[in-house]
């Protein structure tokens, strides 16, 4: 939907912003007759809230981009204000080009905007390409690059779910599974310990097959001991559950896909 974030914002502020303030604000802002259409919240709270004066589609686009940025602002002043917008690879044009017109705007505000996007997600031809370009020029923004978890860490991750007594090989192999992905290692730790097997990682890493029987953290239901089989059933069940998980998020990168195929094969002779 067009301009969900900001919907979303701004129909809480509406709805929690003291109806004396709201309407100093909105006066401020010169009525605020753009947002009633924009926010079906704010008529809640203002009943009587003028209508927006009629107007070809670009220029009620303009004086709707100008309305919410004022409304941010002079609300900012008052509260300053953080605003997340997550996972900004999503976002539709009509969504980018307003937050482009807030980050241009010459208003006096009082707030910061945090947004995340995966770069795997961008085409020359997304929407949010043409805004990275101008934010590379702006002096006030400040670009963080969040990489995978390294090997040492994947570590930690493994003791943290998993517990220390666990074959040394299991962290590169949750590495090499995952790209150090945080909520992917997690998900496919979780996973093999909910199956109570994890067993031969060596061998599955090329390690001789023999020493698989010392490599064992709990037991099937039964209280069997798992075997090689089983623990590489377990991995291979744990990389798609990895998959699928990507598959839903819609996180697919060119690698994402080449680790994929590596996953399906895991436990193949």
């Amino acid at each position: 939907m067009p301009y969900q974030p900001f919907v979303d914002c701004l129909s809480w502020y509406f709805r929690n912003c003291p109806q004396a303030e709201l309407r100093s604000q909105l006066a401020a802002i010169g009525g605020g007759a753009e947002l009633a259409p924009f926010v079906p919240e704010l008529r809640n709270r203002i009943p009587d809230l003028p209508s927006p004066p009629p107007m070809d589609p670009e220029g009620q686009r303009y004086r709707l981009f100008e309305a919410v940025a004022a409304m941010l602002a002079v609300a900012s002043r008052a509260r300053p204000m953080l605003l997340i917008f997550d996972d900004l690879h999503w976002a539709d044009k009509p969504t980018v080009l307003l937050l482009r017109h807030i980050m241009r705007s010459a208003r006096t505000a009082s707030f910061t905007i945090i947004a995340t996007y995966r770069e795997s997600e961008l085409g020359r031809a997304h929407p949010l390409a043409e805004l990275l370009i101008m934010l590379r020029r702006q002096p006030r923004v400040t670009r963080l690059v969040l990489r995978g978890l390294n090997i040492t860490h994947v570590r930690a991750l493994v003791d943290s779910i998993v517990g220390p007594n666990v074959p040394s090989q299991l962290p590169q192999a949750v590495m090499d599974s995952t790209d150090g992905n945080p909520f992917f290692a997690t998900e496919m730790l979780q996973h093999l310990k909910e199956t109570g097997a994890i067993v031969g990682v060596g061998g599955m890493m090329g390690k001789d097959h023999r020493d698989r029987g010392s490599w064992v953290v709990g037991g099937d239901q039964g209280g069997h001991r798992p075997t090689a089989v089983s623990a590489k059933r377990s991995m291979q069940s744990s990389a798609q559950r990895c998959v699928h998980c990507r598959s839903r998020i819609r996180c697919y990168s060119p690698r994402s896909h080449r680790r994929s195929a590596r996953q399906r094969a895991v436990g193949r002779d």
